[in-house]
């Protein structure tokens, strides 16, 4: 990010303001913040990258122009209602506007002009917490398991961690590894698979999957892992507890039958990315 520059005199104290990630097809506020002091304003331009794609001048009629041939600033869509000499509106953000931005001002009289750049990051990602499944059904002192952590197609790739009873499992306890998705190109599935071995003496673990996308996304599934009865191998003593921090997961058998299907789907395009390799 360029620093905010000052003018010698008049104009001065420019800044770019605006979120640095947002999620595709988001509405998203850039605000072009600055200081004429006694100055009067000749005009706004906005950037992306060299191409200019807004401009506001308050003497002509109408104030605002947009341009969208360049290039570099097709795909954006300014709300022209919301845009002003301060604020550009974009609309539907998609994938492919990310890039640096920059708003130049200009005085009038003087033709004094300062700048200000911004990144702004646009990503695909849910807000469905992770699939987070276990096996075998039933656990005992010193068994290996195998748990899948599975993140909905994203751009780009979620990263996540897993825990032990709070505690970060290292890297080398699981792989992770990215899906394409077959109806969308930009975008692909994030799967981790953790194998693991119980403690010899446990009663109840809690084992966590956490996805993290920049400051989009941050989610988590638990899942509680209770020793079985050392007199009964055939009772079932595995049981979900919600995701924290979400509201929108299903529960109950609904999350189960979701899960599956899910992950049944996921597996189904692996093995077809296998076969076309």
């Amino acid at each position: 990010m360029g620093l905010p520059q000052k003018g010698s005199d008049g104009l001065r104290d420019i800044r770019l303001e605006g979120p640095g990630y947002v999620r595709r097809g988001e509405t998203v506020t850039l605000s072009c913040q600055y200081d004429m002091e006694k100055d009067t304003l000749y005009q706004v331009k906005w950037y992306r990258g060299t191409s200019e794609f807004y401009r506001y001048v308050p003497k002509e009629v109408p104030p605002t122009q947009v341009f969208t041939d360049a290039p570099q600033v097709q795909g954006i869509r300014v709300d022209i209602s919301g845009s002003n000499d301060h604020n550009v509106v974009l609309q539907s953000v998609p994938l492919e506007i990310s890039g640096k931005y920059k708003c130049t001002v200009s005085a009038e009289g003087t033709f004094q002009t300062i700048s200000h750049t911004k990144d702004l990051n646009v990503v695909a990602v849910g807000y469905e917490s992770p699939f987070l499944s276990v096996t075998p059904d039933t656990f005992y002192g010193g068994e290996t398991i195998k748990a899948n952590c599975s993140i909905k197609p994203s751009a780009p790739a979620v990263n996540i961690t897993w825990f032990m009873d709070g505690k970060e499992i290292p890297g080398d306890k699981f792989q992770t590894f990215r899906i394409p998705d077959m109806n969308d190109s930009t975008v692909a599935t994030t799967m981790s698979m953790l194998t693991y071995e119980l403690p010899p003496a446990f009663t109840r673990i809690k084992l966590k999957c956490t996805g993290r996308l920049f400051d989009v996304y941050d989610e988590s599934s638990v899942f509680a892992i209770n020793r079985a009865p050392p007199q009964s191998h055939s009772s079932l003593s595995s049981s979900h507890l919600k995701p924290s921090g979400s509201s929108t997961a299903p529960s109950g058998f609904a999350q189960d039958s979701h899960q599956r299907l899910f992950l049944m789907l996921v597996h189904m395009q692996l093995i077809r990315l296998v076969l076309l390799t």
